[in-house]
């Protein structure tokens, strides 16, 4: 019930104040996002996040300054998931351009291939952190970054 309500207050959120806070915090901005699969499980984690649309997305979020990419992308693994993770794990896949309501920024997308293994109980920001099979995604879900790198082949 909490957690619905809180799902429910974060997309309000969202809708109401994205509008005018997006193009303002996220404009230009550089951000990660990593693709974490289970090969042997043919499994990928998703998170859905707290102050969003809600869709089912890859792990990730922005680079701080002076921040490595690779750095970044270790941090945000550790930071939503729970999962320590070496930079030497991460495979670089791209660099895409996104935008969302009136934001323009891009972000890296990184492969980690991994064994299934227990994440964190969501945070703050996320709503939902599970796995889910590669052939049978939840709905909705970021077909824009997800299907663009043909995540699910990989």
């Amino acid at each position: 019930m909490i957690r619905t309500l809180w799902a429910l207050i974060g997309k309000a959120v969202y809708y109401t104040l994205g509008i005018i806070a997006l193009p303002v915090f996220l404009n230009g901005t550089k951000r990660v996002k990593v693709a974490i699969i289970d090969p042997n499980a043919n499994q990928i984690l998703l998170c859905r996040t707290w102050i969003s649309s809600q869709v089912w997305n890859l792990v990730g979020g922005g680079i701080k300054r002076n921040e490595d990419k690779f750095e970044a992308a270790r941090r945000e693994v550790k930071e939503e998931t729970g999962l320590d993770v070496d930079v030497a794990e991460l495979e670089y896949i791209a660099e895409v351009n996104e935008s969302e309501f009136m934001a323009n920024f891009s972000s890296h997308i990184f492969m980690l291939h991994i064994a299934k293994k227990k994440v964190a109980k969501p945070r703050f920001e996320l709503i939902d952190l599970q796995w889910h099979k590669l052939d049978k995604l939840p709905k909705p879900y970021n077909n824009q970054t997800i299907n663009r790198h043909n995540i699910k082949q990989l």
